[in-house]
């Protein structure tokens, strides 16, 4: 049987970040591969009946090796000793890995899931680039078993910008009025809160600015609710009142 042809569309962000899109294309439950391209830097995302499974990137930065010594899942020397060997018979990092002993297949899919989550970690609070995606079949990839909900990617990612001024662009500033959204339940569910952030959540049941919010969030740092409120608004728990 002949693999169907892949449809191709150029996105556009429209002054979003592309949490916001990949969100939309979790929620359309779409299956195909997002590319985006930002000055040399070329990161895909394959995303299977909306869950992503898997993602590259051309990144030396966000490379496999670099990755398993990150995490302390192997030695420099073993590294070393299977980089070569990789290069010499044309064969993946992983495979060496396992045959030489270095690792185990579940360790390999341990350091490929910390790999995927840190290249979507990066490309989630972009808000620039050429960006497309190919509707094509993706593979389920359950070698790898990466399966964190597009809501928790997206909290770990914006939790991770550090931009005081983008965070405040993208929440729309001080006086900012926000309320819970009808299914804030289902989003919240799948976001992987903490405790305390869920109890900023209380606050919400009515219209409330951003400042009164981070003045009702107790032990929270202010900074760290108003990105909560960025990730809130982007996974669609919250809505902001024009």
């Amino acid at each position: 049987m002949s693999t169907p042809a892949a449809r191709i569309a150029d996105l556009r962000l429209d002054g979003r970040n592309l949490a916001s899109l990949v969100k939309s294309l979790s929620a359309a439950e779409r299956t195909g591969v997002l590319t985006v391209r930002a000055h040399s830097v070329v990161r895909t995302v394959s995303l299977r009946e909306g869950q992503p499974v898997f993602a590259t990137s051309n990144d030396r930065d966000e490379r496999f090796n670099g990755v398993l010594l990150q995490k302390n899942l192997v030695s420099l020397p073993d590294l070393m000793r299977a980089v070569e060997k990789m290069v010499r018979e044309s064969r993946r990092l992983g495979e060496i890995l396992v045959r030489e002993g270095m690792l185990t297949q579940a360790k390999v899919a341990e350091g490929l899931r910390f790999q995927i989550t840190d290249i979507l970690c990066h490309v989630l609070p972009i808000r620039d680039g050429d960006i497309t995606f190919s509707e094509q079949p993706v593979p389920p990839h359950d070698d790898i078993g990466f399966r964190t909900p597009v809501n928790s990617l997206i909290r770990e990612a914006l939790f991770r910008v550090q931009a005081f001024h983008r965070i405040m662009d993208e929440v729309g500033g001080t006086s900012a009025v926000f309320v819970l959204s009808d299914s804030w339940r289902d989003e919240v569910a799948t976001a992987g809160l903490s405790g305390e952030q869920e109890r900023a959540l209380d606050h919400l049941s009515e219209p409330c600015t951003l400042d009164q919010i981070c003045e009702r969030s107790e032990g929270m740092h202010d900074f760290d609710v108003c990105r909560l409120v960025w990730v809130l608004l982007t996974i669609g728990a919250i809505k902001r009142m024009e």
